[in-house]
């Protein structure tokens, strides 16, 4: 007995929200008369299982044509960003040797007013001499400068060997070394420098100076 052929289905959308992607359609072929004796229950089963498989390979494809994208994109965001973050800023580079000049400068005219000028006003601006104590603030750190040196000034100061390295987009870390001509020790030794942008540019938030002995 020759069973009449099964109407045309159409699945309208699938549901492949779960993946993060948008709704499609996707229409399954009309199937041809079958010869025999099939009954209609096989049919609807033979028809469920083509498109079920059709569905899924689609969803598979997409998915990972998706996920590809969004790799791709991750990596590139994070390569960029990586290159942003490492590049010092010309102009910044150019400020913070400037703050150093100015600093040494006044230093040797014996103005510790100017010298602490460079470090922020703020009591979250920390200092760390060699014998480890910690100064807070610009103002206590001048009064520190004040009474290790009375005269306001000993020796000539010097810096040099400066590597500056750009830790965010407005933060710096300074490395270098500082020399004092003062005979007959001639005392040296290295200093660390975090430097933030404040209102007024960037500022030294915090110096960890030590002497070579």
């Amino acid at each position: 007995m020759k069973m009449p052929a099964p109407a045309a289905r159409q699945v309208s959308s699938v549901n492949i929200a779960t993946l993060g992607l948008p709704p499609f359609s996707v229409d399954i072929p009309k199937m041809s008369p079958t010869k025999g004796n099939v009954s209609p229950k096989s049919m609807r089963k033979r028809e469920s299982g083509m498109a079920a498989e059709h569905i899924g390979g689609l969803e598979r494809r997409r998915a990972l044509a998706a996920a590809a994208v969004a790799l791709v994109a991750l990596g590139g965001g994070c390569t960029s960003g990586r290159t942003r973050s490492r590049a010092p800023d010309p102009d910044d580079v150019t400020a913070i040797e400037a703050l150093l000049a100015a600093q040494g400068e006044a230093w040797n005219r014996g103005d510790l007013h100017d010298f602490v000028a460079g470090y922020a006003a703020s009591e979250r601006m920390t200092f760390v001499g060699a014998k480890g104590t910690i100064t807070r603030g610009r103002a206590e750190l001048e009064e520190r400068y004040r009474k290790a040196y009375p005269s306001g000034q000993e020796g000539r100061l010097t810096f040099d060997e400066l590597e500056i390295r750009r830790v965010g987009p407005d933060a710096y870390v300074v490395l270098g070394r500082w020399a004092l001509a003062r005979p007959p020790d001639d005392p040296h030794g290295r200093f660390t420098l975090v430097l933030e942008r404040g209102d007024a540019g960037l500022e030294i938030i915090h110096d960890h100076s030590s002497d070579a002995d």
